[in-house]
């Protein structure tokens, strides 16, 4: 059964998003760190609040650790950290939020391109061995 992650991007551009969800996800699959079953965006005032069903959860540090990395408020990762609560989605969860299905369907199509490739994984997990192996 998969775990939900909670991504809350105030931005407006989601666009810059996709771009960064794409290349953060494809690294994170390529050394198996997590995997992505399926996406929902919803609208908000400053953005999207972004939910995935995940597998490989296994605590709630990695949880904030995974949801920073997919482009979460650091602050709020931080402030959920110290207060073992996931603070902005507790308190807004149904207000000002509104399911928007044209972006969850295009993020599920990126999340279904990347999971049915592995070889571009692969090359992504090489490429970044050999960098971190150089130095670089």
């Amino acid at each position: 059964m998969p775990d939900t992650i909670k991504v809350d991007w105030d931005n407006k551009d989601w666009v810059k998003y996709k771009k960064l969800f794409k290349f953060r996800y494809e690294t994170l699959l390529s050394y198996n760190m997590i995997e992505i079953e399926k996406g929902e965006v919803y609208k908000t005032k400053h953005g999207y609040h972004i939910y995935y069903d995940v597998y490989w959860i296994v605590d709630d540090n990695e949880r904030w650790i995974m949801e920073a990395l997919l482009g979460d408020d650091i602050n709020r990762m931080l402030y959920n950290y110290c207060e073992s609560e996931d603070i902005l989605f507790n308190y807004k969860n149904g207000y000002e939020v509104k399911l928007d299905k044209t972006k969850t369907q295009s993020l599920q199509k990126l999340i279904n391109n990347i999971n049915n490739n592995p070889i571009k994984r692969q090359v992504i997990k090489g490429v970044l061995t050999d960098l971190v192996s150089k130095g670089e």
